[in-house]
Order: structure tokens, then C-alpha cells, then sequence
């Protein structure tokens, strides 16, 4: 009767494995064989850990191969990298241990104040497990925000994660072979037991934000160094180009003294024929934006593409400067930046690989609606109807996540919407901003 409970239990533990996964790394997993035959895989391996003696050793061991064996399934199934599988695997590993230690803190208080002795039998019931795995899931959809975005962004290198989640779980496992919880009664040990575990995990958790901060400040720095050294090229250019100006305006007022007009024209036309066209010359057309942090993040894609030799086309339109653009929320403000963001990286990235190296952005008001449209050079062929799915890029394996967040966006933001096409070389992509919405 025992092992069947553990049996049962551990396949409970395993199905809840991919429902965390799935709400955690915002996939849409579809159950289909191969990941019904990975689940299976990794329940057996979990039972048979399960069966063996429970020393000091074993557990350990029983941790790190279960670990280890989680870290598996999530590349198997979610086909992620192996340092999102082993940041997704300690997250999820600390959200079933807090689930448990809370459940099985509650069951022995309540079987305390009914003066019962059964607690410890009733810990390792399906029902128990059920209840665990149930708040587990509900904790991953609670915190799905802040977790998911840990899991998408971190930078940190896969050593890095491993080390941190050996160390907590180890811990966790030598607290837990010292004082095991099914041997407990409700006293003092006992509490401080919980306690020193639940800490344990939050050191985890708080270890791994850490990170992720770190990272996030990193990626903040070398935004702004990049963005200081384009704006530095940027005033460097003006300077000589002052200069320059400067020089000519000279030679052309000694010349209007010494030289026949004919030469002078011939002189000046020759001048102008040589002077390069401002090659930041969008920035006329930018000033009709009237977001200012909208038009500065602009701007420096803008100088990203045309540092790289990308040819811009742009065109504002002059009303929006009083359009109702200016009263979107902070909320909806910070959504806009990131499909802006998205659309902008995956233009220049694209252009790049092709032989023309274009990119156009147009920017108008029609019947209450702001239409964005950024459209693009590729190489290769594109596939519409694939090109919101999680991972699809024409760039390769796993690149193309960048359109799948923006689908992720418009689906839950109804302000926005968005439409991808095709016209002849070029790769369009359009974003309208329904005005009336905005109150």
C-alpha cells in the first residue's frame, strides 16, 4: 500500500512538473506522446529514488539526481536552453518544498489541537501530495509574473545557477536528514525546523534575484556605454563638420574678392556636390513625437542601424505631435516600448543579412487610430503564419522569441494591435494603437 501511495504520488509530483513549466516559461506545451513518454521517463526515476534507504548520503544523492533529473525533463519537453532548465528546475524545486513544509506545518498543528498522533502516516498520503502540488501550482500562477520574468531575462552563466542551487539544496537536504519532518512532533524543534528550512529556501530565491538584478544593471550599463559612444560619434561628427563649414565659409569670402563669379559658382556647386547628406536626418522628423523617452529611444536605434550602414527611410506625421498618444499610462507606455523595441531589434538584425541593408518607419493618425509601420530587408524566405510562434526565426533555432512576446502583449493588452505581412522585398510589420481606448 505504501509504494502504491508513492507510485501515485510521485506521478501527481510529475504531471505538476509540466504544469509549472508550462505557466512559468509561457508555453503552450501540447501533452502528445513524446512529452506523455518523458513524464513516465522521470516518474520511474523519481519512484525508484524514492524506494531506497534514507541516510544522510542517499538523501543527498536523492536531491542532486532529482535535480539534475528535473533539469532534464524541462530541456526535453520545453526545449530550453540548459541554463533556463536548471534556473527553471531550482525555482520550481523551492516552490514544492515551501508547499510542502506549509502543508505538513498545518496538518501537524491541526492534528495537535485534535490531539491526534496520525500525522506523520498521513504526510506521505496521495491526498497530502495533492494538496502540495495543488498550492505549488497556485504559488507558480501567483508569482508567475515576477518568476518568469527572472527565468526570461537572467544572463547569468550556467555554472553560476548550478553552484547557487547545490548549496541551497544541500543545505535543505542535511537540515532534512537531521530532524526529518515525518518524525517530528509539534515543539519547539519542530518549529525551528520549518523555519530554518522555509528560510532556507527565501535565501534561495533571494540569491537568484540577486542575479538577475546584477544582470539587469549590467545589461542597463552596456546599454548606456553603447548609447554614450554613438552619441559620442555623433558630436564628433558635428564638430568637424563645423569645422569644415567654418574653413570653406573662409575660402569662399577670399574668393568672392579674387575669383570670377563663374569660378565661385563652380567652386560652390562642387562643394555641395561633395558634402555628404546629413545621415541623421530623421531627427526632423522624430521632434513630431510627443513622447519625449519615445522619441530618445527611437532616436538611438536609429543610430544603432545607421552605424551598422543601414539604409532609413522615415516619415512622421506632423498631427501626432497633438495626438492623445502623450496620455497613454505608465502601463501601457512600457508595453508600446517593448513591441517598439522588438520590432526595431528585429528590422536591423534582419536588414543586416540582406544584400540591400533597408529599413523604413512610418508613423501616422487615421480615424482615432496611431499606426506604426516598420518595415524591412530580409534574407531568405519568411513564414507568416509560423512567425508569432515561440522560437521560429528565419535567423535559426530558438532566436525568435522577440514576436512571440509582442504576441504574449497584444493578447493581453487590447489597446494594441498588431499585423505582420509581406510586400514585395520588404518584411512589414504594423502595430495601431486604438486612441479611443485611452480615457
Amino acid at each position: 500500500m505504501k509504494d502504491m501511495e508513492i507510485i501515485i504520488s510521485t506521478i501527481i509530483m510529475s504531471c505538476s512538473l509540466f504544469a509549472v513549466g508550462d505557466i512559468l516559461l509561457n508555453k503552450s506545451e501540447k501533452v502528445n506522446l513524446k512529452n506523455f513518454a518523458i513524464t513516465v521517463g522521470i516518474s520511474l526515476v523519481i519512484i525508484l529514488i524514492n524506494l531506497v534507504s534514507e541516510s544522510i548520503v542517499d538523501n543527498v544523492l536523492k536531491i542532486l539526481i532529482i535535480f539534475i533529473s528535473y533539469i532534464g525533463y524541462y530541456k526535453l519537453v520545453f526545449n530550453e536552453s540548459l541554463t533556463k532548465s536548471m534556473l527553471m528546475s531550482f525555482i520550481m524545486y523551492l516552490i514544492f518544498f515551501i508547499s510542502e513544509v506549509i502543508v505538513v506545518f498545518i496538518m501537524y498543528f491541526t492534528f495537535f489541537l485534535l490531539q491526534n498522533n496520525n500525522a506523520a502516516e498521513l504526510k506521505n498520503s496521495i491526498i497530502i501530495n495533492l494538496i502540495i502540488c495543488l498550492l505549488g501550482i497556485a504559488v507558480s500562477i501567483r508569482f508567475k509574473k515576477e518568476l518568469s520574468m527572472i527565468i526570461e531575462k537572467i544572463n547569468s552563466d550556467k555554472r553560476t545557477i548550478f553552484i547557487i542551487a547545490i548549496i541551497v539544496l544541500l543545505a535543505l537536504a542535511i537540515l532534512f536528514n537531521k530532524t526529518p519532518v515525518n518524525e517530528l512532533e509539534l515543539n519547539i524543534n519542530f518549529i525551528l525546523t520549518i523555519l530554518l528550512m522555509i528560510l532556507f529556501c527565501i535565501v534561495g530565491f533571494i540569491l537568484i534575484k540577486q542575479k538577475y538584478d546584477v544582470d539587469k544593471m549590467n545589461d542597463e550599463y552596456k546599454k548606456l556605454a553603447n548609447y554614450s559612444q554613438i552619441t559620442e560619434g555623433v558630436l564628433e561628427e558635428y564638430r568637424l563638420n563645423l569645422h569644415e563649414s567654418r574653413n570653406q565659409l573662409i575660402i569662399i569670402r577670399n574668393m568672392i574678392s579674387t575669383t570670377k563669379k563663374k569660378e565661385l559658382e563652380e567652386y560652390v556647386n562642387n562643394l555641395i556636390d561633395a558634402t555628404e547628406v546629413n545621415k541623421y536626418r530623421w531627427i526632423n522628423e522624430l521632434k513630431y513625437i510627443p513622447i519625449p523617452e519615445l522619441k530618445g529611444f527611437i532616436n538611438f536605434k536609429l543610430m544603432e542601424m545607421s552605424n551598422k550602414k543601414i539604409d532609413i527611410e522615415i516619415h512622421i506625421e506632423r498631427k501626432l505631435k497633438d495626438s492623445k498618444m502623450k496620455k497613454l499610462k505608465i502601463k501601457d507606455r512600457g508595453d508600446f516600448y517593448s513591441i517598439i523595441g522588438v520590432f526595431l531589434d528585429n528590422a536591423k538584425e534582419a536588414s543586416l543579412e540582406s544584400k540591400e541593408k533597408k529599413v523604413a518607419l512610418e508613423m501616422y493618425e487615421i480615424n482615432d487610430e496611431i499606426h506604426i509601420i516598420i518595415a524591412n530587408t530580409y534574407k531568405g524566405k519568411i513564414d507568416i503564419d509560423k512567425i508569432n510562434e515561440y522560437g521560429y526565426s528565419s535567423k535559426g533555432k530558438n532566436r525568435g522569441t522577440g514576436l512571440h512576446l509582442v504576441n504574449k502583449i497584444v493578447e493581453r493588452n487590447k489597446l494594441f494591435e498588431r499585423a505582420t505581412s509581406k510586400m514585395d522585398e520588404y518584411f512589414v510589420q504594423e502595430l495601431v494603437i486604438h486612441l479611443n481606448s485611452i480615457k
